[in-house]
């Protein structure tokens, strides 16, 4: 639990790193001066507070939470690394019911680890995508009226910032590695159980590890799977391949890095890019 006194000692800490001396504790070593905007002085733009008619804390704010989302997801496919290499028990005799019930408590709580990290390396990936491709804003079903005055002009400064964010990093499209189909497998996950259970096909409800084809038909029976020998999680019908996921977030946290030390005063801790070893 983080309560108050966690936070003294975190700010304490964070303190004395400065203080010292301690390597990467200059500008953007922790979360209160990471974010602080220093434009060189010899910018050539007219404005040197604006890119592309989006103030450069704006962006400084969206590329570090970008940084920040990546960090995440590394995190989170270290733990899915971990998991997947953890020792597996030996299944007890089935004529001991104790000791099979605790072998099924332990393979479950593994499951679950696996998949807890999956979801963490999507998640990531979904948020870094909304940071950068923005969505159409909500209207209710049916309706074709115009957005409402306010609505409207949050949704072109957000379309503008996007494609600003998108300039800095010098991004031509989408990657495929961090598509839609990604995204709406976690914004839309309640509809997509909805859709399954109305189409009464038959499918299998299951989650599983291991090759899709070894449940169901191999395209709907998993309605959330991970094949370990490809590193490939599946959602009823898309097969995502994570180390393709991480090697598009890698890059972008590694452009991100590149605009913020060019442009602002923003240098990365340690941990905050991919290192050059994997």
């Amino acid at each position: 639990m983080f309560d108050g006194s966690a936070e003294l000692c975190l700010c304490h800490l964070l303190r004395r790193s400065r203080r010292v001396g301690l390597p990467g504790s200059g500008p953007g070593c922790d979360l209160f001066s990471r974010y602080r905007l220093e434009v060189p002085t010899d910018d050539d733009a007219s404005d040197p507070k604006v890119y592309e008619s989006v103030r450069r804390s704006t962006v400084l704010m969206f590329l570090g939470e970008l940084i920040e989302q990546a960090f995440n997801a590394r995190v989170s496919y270290g733990h899915l690394i971990t998991a997947l290499t953890t020792a597996r028990s030996t299944p007890p005799d089935l004529e001991n019911p104790e000791a099979y019930a605790a072998f099924i408590v332990e393979s479950r709580t593994r499951s679950s680890e696996i998949f807890l990290a999956v979801q963490g390396v999507l998640t990531a990936s979904a948020l870094i995508s909304k940071l950068l491709w923005m969505s159409q804003p909500q209207r209710r079903a049916g309706c074709s009226c115009p957005l409402d005055p306010a609505d409207e002009e949050r949704f072109a400064q957000a379309k503008e910032r996007c494609a600003a964010l998108r300039k800095a990093l010098k991004l031509k499209g989408e990657p495929p590695e961090l598509s839609r189909r990604v995204r709406n497998a976690i914004e839309h996950y309640d509809d997509r159980i909805d859709r399954w259970i109305a189409a009464d096909d038959g499918t299998v409800f299951a989650t599983g590890i291991g090759p899709p084809e070894s449940i169901g038909d191999g395209t709907y029976g998993f309605m959330r799977g991970f094949d370990p020998a490809t590193m490939t999680a599946q959602m009823r019908g898309d097969s995502i391949s994570l180390p393709d996921v991480m090697a598009a977030i890698d890059d972008l946290a590694q452009r991100a890095a590149g605009w913020l030390e060019e442009n602002t005063a923003w240098r990365p801790r340690p941990g905050d890019l991919p290192s050059s070893s994997g």
